[in-house]
């Protein structure tokens, strides 16, 4: 649910998501002067999974804690919507790298969908881990006084966000390679998958690999 932090919480300008009035309240209360903008505020929130009938397949629960000032600044909701929309064009990244891992083309059809499953299941771990390991970091930097601050400020909490994701992904694609027994033609497609890996990494999030 953290990674729908904006759509829950954030000021939409472009009007495609409407965050709960209750937030709206808050920033009007914020604005007069009644809830200082350093306040923590905590949220609980509800959900449900289903078919989009009458079949509810599971219950979810969260909660959130931050300042109030994150709710109230376009600037911050910008930056926030920012880091996770490049948290997902790196995840992005890894699937494509990992799908130079087992390339069906290069398989006996007979052999198509056996590839096909085992493509599925890895990258379901490796992006299970991936988000498991931002959603601390994303919660811990909500609480970061360079989130609501100025615009330099907001840029190195950016910034901080970026090496966290990359570190996650390098780490998870480099453990899912590891865990990869390999024949000499499997090695090379090791190679291609980190070519393709690092090259989206630089060109998404920049800096040193």
């Amino acid at each position: 649910l953290w990674r729908d932090f904006p759509a829950l919480f954030l000021v939409d300008p472009e009007g495609q998501t409407i965050r709960p009035r209750v937030l709206n309240q808050l920033d009007e209360l914020i604005e007069r002067g009644a809830l200082p903008p350093d306040a923590a505020v905590r949220f609980e929130a509800f959900g449900i999974r289903t078919d989009m009938k009458a079949k509810i397949f599971e219950w979810t629960h969260d909660s959130f804690n931050f300042p109030a000032a994150v709710i109230e600044s376009e600037d911050t909701a910008l930056t926030i919507r920012t880091a996770l929309q490049e948290a997902d064009e790196v995840a992005y990244d890894l699937v494509s790298g990992l799908r130079m891992l087992h390339p069906i083309m290069d398989r006996d059809s007979r052999d198509a969908a056996a590839v096909k499953a085992a493509l599925a299941s890895v990258i379901r771990q490796v992006l299970r881990r991936y988000w498991s390991s931002l959603e601390g970091v994303f919660r811990e930097q909500l609480h970061s006084p360079l989130l609501v601050a100025t615009e330099g400020e907001r840029v190195t909490w950016l910034d901080e966000w970026r090496d966290a994701v990359r570190t996650s992904a390098r780490d998870v694609l480099e453990a899912a390679l590891d865990d990869f027994e390999a024949d000499a033609n499997d090695l090379r497609r090791q190679q291609k998958a980190r070519a393709r890996f690092y090259g989206g990494l630089k060109k998404h999030l920049g800096g040193d690999l």
